[in-house]
């Protein structure tokens, strides 16, 4: 069995290569989706539960804070310090081949377990008139 130190472990997912613009542009392409679906389901997490109430929220951790904080300051909270990562994961030394997986993988989970479901919901309960009026009440 081969013992393996923490500076090799470290090694393997720092940057030993230079990162070309194209790849920086990649990385940041993927952070700023990630932003964007951060903000989507942050809207539609804020919406989500003026209609049908907490109880609806799967996250049990912004469930609890949405309890005790309020749901605005809660889900502003939560989603700045979500974006706050991303941008620092940007600007971390991480492998770009390891970064660039991460992102990707986050950017998935984020369609499939967050933004989906809310859309099916608001969806299959023809919420859409109520989503239109509410976007209409801030513009």
């Amino acid at each position: 069995m081969q013992d393996t130190s923490v500076s090799e472990v470290r090694h393997a997912f720092t940057l030993s290569v230079p990162v070309s613009n194209l790849e920086r542009l990649e990385i940041w392409t993927l952070v700023c989706v990630l932003i964007g679906l951060q903000v989507f389901d942050g809207i539609l997490t804020f919406w989500g539960v003026q209609v049908f109430g907490l109880d609806i929220e799967a996250n049990p951790l912004l469930k609890f804070l949405m309890s005790n904080w309020g749901v605005g300051f809660a889900l502003f909270s939560m989603k700045s310090f979500a974006v706050l990562a991303a941008v620092l994961l940007y600007f971390s030394e991480i492998k770009h081949s390891v970064l660039k997986n991460g992102l990707w993988s986050l950017n998935a989970f984020y369609i499939l377990c967050a933004v989906l479901p809310w859309s099916i919901v608001f969806l299959s309960y023809n919420l859409a008139p109520y989503l239109i009026q509410s976007v209409a009440l801030f513009s």
